[in-house]
């Protein structure tokens, strides 16, 4: 079986829930976020073995993108 291993980021995205740009925004959405974890991810639904490897901080928004992964 071949192993696919992306290191590197995986982060949160804010993104408008506005149509009004980055700057004029008030509300947000969260969306997982990195390119290694999204090709980790993509890699993993196509029923393939991948493995992310990276670190992911241990508050709020970490619990939801070890919740994502």
């Amino acid at each position: 079986m071949n192993k696919i291993y992306c290191i590197g980021e995986i982060l949160i995205d804010m993104v408008s829930k506005e149509n009004v740009g980055l700057k004029n925004a008030i509300c947000f959405d969260k969306k997982a976020g990195g390119a290694p974890a999204n090709v980790a991810c993509a890699i993993a639904k196509m029923g393939k073995y991948a493995e992310f490897m990276g670190q992911i901080g241990e508050d709020f928004f970490g619990d939801y993108l070890s919740d994502i992964l």
